[in-house]
């Protein structure tokens, strides 16, 4: 449909095959000779296509095209083709093709920051054994009580740096990791150890360990995961509140 200029206005659907009238959720008989806009209330889809729609008669040559299509959701990949003063379009929805290879992507840069944290954990670990030792030859020599105290604090700040270190590392390497006796207290004590350092100050993380708790047999990383997801997202619905975790 043209204005009296002759420029595109909208256009009307003339026929529709049964896979877009079922991704539509429409029936033909109730949406053949209908606009655009009466087709799709939802979205502005003169505004969306009419771009598309233009370029296609002024080249007046089938034209490839891909874009969102937020009526019914979807990523279409499309080629329209001007016959007279009509146009077909066919294509593919390519919605889930597309968030496959996000994902897929995500997982290469996953990979990525892995390779890049093991270089960098493996880095600090070094520099924690230097602090470790040379702390511990101060310490010796000291004859001042307090003194021995201050280094003592220095040796165990450096092992709590070392087992976070090695938290992280082994995240990077959890499919490398085969099941073995787990205690969930150590688990817990290492993830609350990791988390307490990241969050705001308004917000104070207290665990009580179970007593008497049974070992348990499992992949370790694959247990921190979960456990550090379950805390993450305790701590995100938190505002000026205590989070406590009760391992029972």
């Amino acid at each position: 449909m043209r204005d009296s200029k002759g420029k595109i206005k909208t256009w009307e659907l003339v026929e529709a095959n049964s896979k877009a009238l079922k991704a539509w959720n429409k029936s033909l008989e109730n949406i053949k000779g209908k606009t655009a806009e009466e087709i799709f209330p939802k979205s502005d889809t003169v505004k969306l296509f009419k771009t598309i729609v233009e370029k296609i008669f002024s080249e007046g040559k089938p034209h490839e095209w891909q874009s969102y299509f937020p009526d019914t959701n979807q990523t279409l990949k499309m080629v329209s083709v001007p016959v007279g003063e009509y146009f077909i379009s066919t294509g593919e929805d390519i919605t889930a093709k597309l968030h496959s290879d996000h994902f897929i992507e995500q997982a290469h840069r996953l990979d990525s920051l892995g390779a890049i944290a093991g270089g960098v954990v493996h880095d600090i670990n070094n520099l924690n054994t230097i602090i470790n030792a040379q702390a511990s030859m101060i310490q010796d020599k000291l004859e001042d009580e307090k003194l021995k105290e201050r280094a003592q604090k220095i040796i165990d700040a450096v092992e709590k740096s070392t087992s976070l270190s090695k938290l992280i590392l082994s995240f990077a390497k959890s499919d490398e990791i085969p099941n073995e006796d787990i205690n969930l207290n150590e688990v817990v004590t290492s993830i609350t150890e990791l988390i307490r350092g990241s969050v705001d100050n308004s917000i104070d993380i207290k665990f009580i360990e179970a007593k008497d708790l049974p070992l348990i047999k499992a992949n370790s990383i694959h247990v921190n995961q979960i456990l550090l997801n379950v805390m993450t997202n305790a701590i995100r619905s938190m505002q000026n509140k205590m989070v406590s975790f009760l391992l029972c």
